[in-house]
C-alpha cells in the first residue's frame, strides 16, 4: 500500500518529468511560447497508473542507485503494454550532493513513446530529486566526479 507521503512524492515526479519533456521538446524544435501543448496530454506518463507507476518509479530508483554510468535498466508491464528504459548517462557531484544525469525513455499502448534527459542528486534524506530545469549543472558537468 502507498503511503500519502509517497503518492505526494510520485506526483510530484510526473509532473517533473512531464515538465522536462515539455522544456525539452521546446528547446530543441524552437516552438514559440505561444504554441499548442496539446501534445503533453498524450505522453505516455501521464497513462500510468497503479502498477505501471510503481513499476517505473522502482526503476527509476534502482537504476540511479545501483547502475553505472552508461547502463540501462528496462521495465515492461505485460498486462497494460506499459514500459520504460532508463540510461544513466554521468555521475558527478553538484552542490556536495551525488547527481545523475539520465535518459528516461516510457511508453503506453496506444501512445508514442515519449524521451526526456533530466539530473538526479541525491538529498541529505537518501530520496533522489529532480533538479530543476532552471538550475541544471552546465552541460557538460565541470563538478568533481562522483565516487561509485
Amino acid at each position: 500500500m502507498t503511503t500519502a507521503p509517497d503518492r505526494t512524492w510520485q506526483r510530484i515526479v510526473i509532473r517533473l518529468l512531464v515538465a522536462a519533456v515539455w522544456v525539452a521538446a521546446v528547446a530543441s524544435s524552437g516552438i514559440a511560447s505561444g504554441s499548442n501543448l496539446g501534445f503533453l496530454k498524450d505522453a505516455p506518463i501521464t497513462r500510468f497508473k497503479g502498477a505501471d507507476l510503481e513499476m517505473f518509479q522502482s526503476n527509476l530508483n534502482a537504476a540511479l542507485e545501483q547502475n553505472a554510468d552508461g547502463s540501462n535498466r528496462r521495465w515492461e508491464n505485460p498486462k497494460t503494454g506499459s514500459s520504460g528504459e532508463v540510461a544513466v548517462v554521468k555521475s558527478f557531484v553538484h552542490d556536495n550532493k551525488r547527481c545523475r544525469r539520465a535518459r528516461i525513455s516510457n511508453r503506453a499502448r496506444g501512445y508514442a513513446e515519449a524521451k526526456t534527459d533530466a539530473v538526479f542528486c541525491k538529498e541529505t534524506d537518501g530520496q533522489w530529486k529532480v533538479l530543476p530545469p532552471s538550475k541544471p549543472p552546465t552541460a557538460d558537468p565541470v563538478d568533481k566526479p562522483a565516487n561509485q
